[in-house]
């Protein structure tokens, strides 16, 4: 195994990609989550050529399918069953927050110039609280529980 650990690296070591494949872990891992069979022998055919899936997977999942497929599965994973991110509208309102987050904390007079930022905030924090008023961090992941604190959903209003 080797492991890169300088940024001037990640250039070369890519395009000697038939050398220093990933392709077989990925290929790999698709056993420990469940992929079937069938699945798994098509992303274990050709690892190490430009034929294969897992050089070629965006040949055959649309960039934007696979990007809302990451997405979904990422926040369900940390925010469980009441993920309050599920829904491709929320995403893109999540996106719209994160973009300008820095601006919406900094700049005073940003809910009279960015009025589209302070309703994704408004969204983000609605669909936030009622998730923890409806119990959903009960059930989500470590990290959601330890950040958010044991006091009663009314607290949070």
């Amino acid at each position: 195994m080797y492991v890169i650990n300088s940024t001037e690296l990640i250039p070369a070591v890519q395009k000697q990609w038939r050398m220093a494949s990933f392709a077989g872990i990925a290929a790999d891992t698709g056993k420990l989550v469940g992929m079937s069979k069938p699945a798994l022998e098509i992303m274990h055919k050709d690892v190490t050529n430009e034929h294969g899936f897992s050089v070629n997977w965006s040949k055959y999942i649309p960039p934007v399918w696979a990007n809302r497929i990451m997405e979904k599965t990422t926040t369900e994973a940390v925010w469980g069953p009441k993920n309050p991110y599920k829904g491709p509208a929320i995403a893109e309102t999540w996106k719209i927050f994160e973009s300008g987050f820095l601006t919406l904390s900094v700049f005073s007079f940003a809910k009279y110039i960015y009025p589209l930022l302070v309703r994704a905030h408004e969204r983000i924090a609605d669909a936030t609280t009622q998730y923890i008023h409806e119990g959903g961090h009960e059930k989500a992941s470590r990290l959601v529980k330890k950040k958010i604190p044991r006091a009663p959903p009314s607290v949070w209003y």
